[in-house]
């Protein structure tokens, strides 16, 4: 009997949770020259009631090695002198981050 109580308290305990900050976004990439490539990331964020406003990313580019990507757009903000992103609506804003990578060689990473 305790079991299905435990199951019933995981059930309804997920209306008690709220979603990140996190709205949506996309990544795109071109060829700029034989093994480097350009990746834009652009992220739409929920501002409104969070402070997970992180103005940079890390990249993880699948030849063992990562990158940290700071944001591109919007007003720079006074506190980290980083760009803040713009503002979309009321609560959302779209943060833009770009980084080039020349992989080591023509392969599947």
């Amino acid at each position: 009997m305790k079991k299905y109580y435990f199951i019933l308290f995981l059930l309804f305990s997920s209306f008690l949770a709220e979603a990140t900050h996190q709205v949506s976004g996309y990544i795109s990439f071109k060829c700029l020259h034989g093994t480097t490539y350009q990746v834009t990331f652009t992220d739409y964020s929920n501002v409104c009631g969070t402070l997970a406003d992180d103005p940079t990313i890390t990249i993880h580019w699948g030849d063992s090695t990562s990158s940290t990507l700071t944001r591109s757009n919007g007003p720079i903000d006074p506190n980290t002198g980083l760009p803040e992103g713009e503002p979309v609506c009321t609560c959302r804003k779209v943060g833009i981050y770009i980084g080039n990578h020349p992989y080591p060689g023509s392969g599947t990473y």
